[in-house]
């Protein structure tokens, strides 16, 4: 289960054995959390008490209004929603033995999006924080299905007591911050964008931004500086995708990578240690191994799921790369071609065929870059729906005797293989061209040369590398306090 984005986070401090939640407004601490009277005496807090329910508590008809209101978007869910979610998990059996003799905090609620049908969620997560394990246990509740699907549980994290997601956030765009951007339609918000043409990226900024230093704060990652630049790049459907470099006080450097779109951040974040030893890698990493093996895999939204899409075998070390067939019907790796079973007769070469639960051996002779799929061999298939695929990198003692062609793409499996924060890779000739993310360069000035050097390094051959730098540095504008 991916790291679920959009926080409209609430702490719950609960004591097993207490049968209510305690909705907190404001940073809990030793400070005044409303504010101070004028005889210096703190006012008294907010709080909801929400009544003792369980999720067999709400009614068929309760139940299908809330459901409509958490289909609407993060923007409408209310305290009785957020009660509805919390129970649900709860009668997780698999939760509650996990949560049973201990004290925790609930975080909720974070949503994922259909980044093709915005705004439409697909999942709420909701979050507990053990903290005599140091865990973080992930619920999810799938809004189609109407129940938990999925427990994802996160060891060796502490945050220090109930972290404080309530606090506001300062920041402002066009004079509001993210919280009353919230209030906004999806639709009142599209009508601004029309008149405003930065209006959605902006907005998109501030809300992954925003996520990001939640994330970073659940990771136990803290900035060296207190602000820091959120980059944009690419963009997919509605949502737009956004980097940046962390330099944490643990010593360590991180790449954060998200998507949003207005104030809704999408399904896709990302926290990548940056590496910095390329020049003394030790090319055997690259390599598959006789025991390593491609699984091909049942996958809910995909035909398959393939372990491994690219694959590098030297011939002085082994010549094939075994594949294991996890899905119900028998498959066949042969050449990439389209799934037209005319070109069965087109095929240059045709590999395994392995049975739903065997093993099948591929083997080679010559070095070469191979582009698989993996299809139901004739005459068991009318039609030719492709269950996998993948590429095969074979290289040798006489590797640089092949054409540019080849070499360019097999030093591209390289560079994705690596640690190099690559956001995109291009294998044409006359080189191969690699991009990185914008806020690299922000990083490290010469990071053309610097990853010119590691690349360098990295393949076992000579190919020319082009590193274009960005024609402009897009990290919008800088509202942080």
């Amino acid at each position: 289960m991916k790291t679920r984005l959009l926080m409209i986070l609430i702490g719950i401090l609960s004591v097993v054995g207490m049968l209510f939640f305690l909705f907190y407004v404001g940073i809990l601490g030793g400070s005044c959390i409303e504010g101070k009277n004028l005889d210096g005496t703190c006012m008294e807090p907010k709080m909801i008490t929400v009544p003792p329910r369980t999720n067999g508590d709400f009614s068929e008809q309760e139940k299908n209004q809330i459901l409509t209101q958490l289909r609407q978007g993060p923007q409408n869910i209310n305290g009785t929603a957020k009660q509805f979610l919390v129970s649900a998990a709860l009668d997780n059996p698999q939760l509650k033995n996990l949560i049973k003799d201990t004290t925790y905090q609930v975080n909720c609620c974070t949503y994922t999006l259909d980044g093709k049908e915005y705004p439409h969620p697909l999942y709420v997560g909701i979050t507990f924080q053990l903290n005599e394990k140091d865990i973080l246990v992930t619920a999810e509740y799938d809004l189609q299905q109407e129940e938990i699907t999925d427990i994802e549980i996160q060891e060796g994290v502490r945050t220090g007591g109930l972290v404080s997601f309530e606090s506001e956030n300062t920041a402002q765009y066009l004079g509001k911050t993210l919280s009353e951007w919230r209030e906004y339609s999806s639709d009142e918000l599209y009508q601004i964008s029309k008149t405003d043409k930065n209006f959605h990226k902006e907005l998109s900024r501030m809300a992954i931004k925003d996520h990001m230093k939640k994330q970073l704060s659940l990771n136990n990652i803290t900035n060296t500086n207190n602000n820091f630049k959120v980059f944009s790049g690419w963009w997919q459907s509605n949502s737009l995708g956004f980097n940046s470099v962390i330099n944490s006080t643990d010593g360590k450097s991180y790449l954060v990578l998200g998507s949003a779109a207005y104030h809704t951040v999408g399904d896709y974040f990302e926290i990548r240690e940056l590496k910095f030893d390329h020049g003394i890698h030790d090319k055997n990493d690259f390599y598959f191994s006789d025991n390593s093996v491609v699984e091909i895999s049942p996958d809910p939204n995909n035909p398959s799921k393939v372990s491994d899409y690219d694959v590098i075998i030297n011939l002085n070390q082994t010549n094939k790369v075994t594949f294991q067939n996890n899905l119900p019907t028998i498959i066949r790796i042969q050449e990439n071609r389209p799934g037209d079973v005319d070109e069965q007769t087109n095929l240059k070469w045709i590999g395994p065929t392995i049975l739903p639960g065997m093993y099948g051996d591929m083997t080679f002779e010559n070095i070469g870059h191979y582009e698989w799929n993996a299809r139901e061999p004739i005459p068991f298939a009318t039609v030719w729906p492709m269950k996998g695929s993948g590429e095969i990198s074979v290289i040798g003692s006489d590797t640089d005797s092949l054409p540019l062609k080849t070499k360019l793409k097999i030093a591209q499996s390289f560079a994705k293989l690596s640690d190099v924060p690559w956001s995109g890779l291009g294998a044409g000739e006359p080189s191969l061209d690699v991009d990185l993310y914008s806020s690299i360069y922000e990083m490290i000035p010469d990071a053309k040369k610097y990853y010119t050097q590691q690349l360098e390094a990295i393949i076992p051959f000579d190919v020319p590398i082009t590193l274009e730098e960005p024609n402009y540095y897009d990290y919008g504008q800088d509202n942080e306090n």
